[in-house]
């Protein structure tokens, strides 16, 4: 027990002392008494202890203060650090509610993005398989057109010289098939028909001159025909590189907002994390900043009740030394 918490009757039991109306005797052997006078030794003693007593005092008083002051310094700044908590939890919460709302959109128009992709690619393959198979059949259409042409100015370049074998040739063959496929007047076609059905050309030989002009109108409307393929070819070529000019626009337009998206939503669940975190972390702290608080105030409530006593009792013992020094 310190000193500075002594009681008087306990001092008093611990020093032996016996408090007489007229003074202070001690209870001692006479054996144990020296040339010292008694009573000085007793005043020492008292004055020892009273120095003791006040050094203790000023020991406590230091360390209670300095217990104060923390105190006085950590409640404000818990109170402040729980206020400020508690604002800002609710705002955590939105921000939270916030970024799902967020990423939950940003995968709505996600999923948009890659349907309008995944359309447009498709798109863009039926037309260029549709632009296939259409360039298939120009070729195929303009080549067989390409050598009827040829047949006929054989024909005529035939004629035009004289007869010679010209029935016997393959194109001769072409030109009686052309005869049958085409849609020419019927007086012609009887015409050209009894030409190509001789095996030598000398009796028809006359009417030469009318099987050019016949062949010759034919070769005109197949080069008419053959042309308005070519035209209709360029105009097809004209639109497929537009249609696909304008679905590879789209198509990188899209692909561009799609990579948007996923960065932002790769931002906001970052983001996300880090807010759910942080509030975590808030909520954790609020909680043991209040409990904090709470044992801080008790505590400091409870040191300043005893430091109280501590204070009484030494005042007490002051008075009681003073009061022994003075006899």
């Amino acid at each position: 027990m310190k000193l500075g918490m002594l009681k008087f009757p306990t001092v008093l039991a611990q020093m032996g002392f016996i408090f007489m109306a007229g003074g202070i005797s001690l209870e001692s052997s006479a054996a144990t008494i020296t040339a010292i006078n008694p009573i000085r030794r007793v005043v020492t003693m008292l004055q020892k202890l009273q120095k003791q007593v006040e050094h203790d005092g000023k020991r406590d008083e230091d360390i209670f203060e300095k217990f104060m002051c923390h105190c006085n310094s950590a409640i404000p700044t818990l109170e402040k650090s729980i206020a400020d908590a508690t604002e800002k939890i609710p705002q955590l919460k939105s921000d939270v509610t916030q970024s799902y709302n967020l990423i939950k959109q940003l995968k709505l128009e996600l999923a948009r993005h890659r349907k309008d992709i995944e359309e447009t690619e498709t798109s863009l393959a039926t037309a260029t398989a549709l632009r296939d198979k259409e360039a298939a059949s120009f070729a195929k259409e303009s080549g067989e057109a390409k050598t009827n042409l040829d047949t006929i100015t054989m024909a005529i370049d035939a004629l035009e010289r004289g007869m010679g074998n010209f029935l016997q040739t393959s194109a001769a063959n072409t030109l009686r098939r052309l005869t049958i496929d085409m849609e020419i007047d019927a007086d012609d076609r009887d015409i050209l028909a009894l030409f190509l059905g001789q095996k030598h050309g000398n009796k028809y030989e006359p009417q030469s001159g009318k099987i050019v002009g016949i062949l010759q109108q034919m070769r005109d409307t197949m080069m008419k025909s053959y042309n308005e393929m070519l035209a209709s070819e360029d105009a097809a070529l004209s639109s497929f590189a537009e249609t696909e000019s304008a679905k590879n626009k789209e198509l990188a337009e899209v692909s561009e907002a799609k990579q948007d998206r996923l960065e932002r939503q790769g931002e906001a669940s970052t983001r996300l994390q880090r807010l759910i975190e942080e509030l975590e972390d808030m909520k954790t702290n609020l909680a043991e900043d209040k409990q904090f608080l709470a044992d801080l105030q008790k505590n400091c409530g409870t040191r300043e009740e005893e430091y109280a006593e501590v204070k009484k009792s030494r005042h007490w013992n002051c008075w009681v030394w003073l009061t022994l020094l003075k006899c």
